[in-house]
């Protein structure tokens, strides 16, 4: 016997020889086995622009906020800022964000647009290069000027598979360091909830 975990995520028997987990996001969802297996599907309608930051940036912000509060609800932004969040203390500093989607290519959403659906049945691993193209794909974009102001937030609200606890870890084995020299303030993955929110710069931090 062994565990199987609905979309709810409630925890049930069942008589399969592994588990998967099903984790469900903003117009897709993600599942995970035992194996180390991750498919991530998104579905239609497809983003507009940064249609979905706002309430990216607001869970970051909610999270940051769980011991103190530190930001205001986050604003939209000017120039090479996506959002901003103003500090609520007089000696800190504005939450200054750009914000990513962790699915990049054009093909994915593409594919999304015409048939509804989309899928990917890639690895723990393979899912955890796609969220460090994400950084990568931001970062090429601005000087290391701009990016020692700002935070990235890889938007995986659509893509929930991406914040799945090994994805997160096998990230930060791999990548914790490169995202640590990539420039940025700090950088995280925010899922499409406030629980699901992950600093990725650092390999020995919890969240």
């Amino acid at each position: 016997m062994n565990l199987f975990r609905t979309g709810d995520e409630s925890l049930k028997i069942d008589n399969s020889p592994s588990w998967k987990q099903r984790r469900p996001g903003t117009h897709g969802h993600g599942y995970l086995d035992d194996q180390g297996n991750v498919t991530s599907v998104a579905e239609k309608p497809t983003p507009k622009n940064e249609q979905d930051g706002q309430a990216i940036c607001a869970r970051l912000v909610n999270w940051l906020n769980r011991s103190t509060p530190l930001y205001g609800e986050p604003v939209v932004g000017s120039e090479e800022v996506d959002w901003f969040a103003p500090a609520l203390h007089q000696d800190g500093e504005n939450l200054l964000m750009q914000v990513v989607r962790a699915e990049t290519e054009e093909e994915f959403w593409r594919r999304v647009a015409q048939a509804g659906q989309a899928r990917r049945e890639i690895t723990v691993a393979e899912a955890a290069d796609l969220v460090i193209n994400a950084v990568r794909h931001k970062k090429q974009h601005y000087s290391d000027q701009v990016r020692a102001k700002l935070v990235l937030v890889v938007d995986s609200g659509r893509s929930p598979a991406y914040t799945f606890q090994p994805v997160v870890d096998g990230f930060k084995t791999k990548y914790a360091t490169e995202c640590a020299e990539s420039g940025y303030r700090s950088v995280y993955v925010v899922g499409p909830h406030s629980d699901l929110v992950y600093r990725v710069d650092r390999r020995n931090l919890a969240g």
